[in-house]
């Protein structure tokens, strides 16, 4: 991941693309892994309440989409949560 501040930012922005366009354009693992991506930079940029925010897209989106793996995507989501 390229670390620069505008690089982060382009990352960060990727949540409001998922709430703009929805889950459907290009599936729920992209959406969740866009809703990641934003957690993980906004964290770099030490803008935790849009860390929160997306990671809380991201457990809407994985609710919304009741995979039916036995619970493993919910807990690799409370272990992206951890981190």
């Amino acid at each position: 991941m390229d670390t620069r501040v505008l690089a982060l930012q382009r990352w960060q922005a990727q949540d409001k693309d998922v709430a703009v366009h929805g889950n459907a354009a290009n599936g729920v693992a992209d959406a969740l892994a866009a809703a990641y991506s934003s957690a993980l930079a906004s964290t770099m940029m030490r803008d935790f309440d849009r860390a929160d925010a997306a990671l809380a897209q991201a457990a809407g989106l994985l609710r919304a989409a009741r995979p039916d793996d036995g619970g493993r995507a919910e807990a690799a989501l409370a272990m992206l949560l951890a981190q």
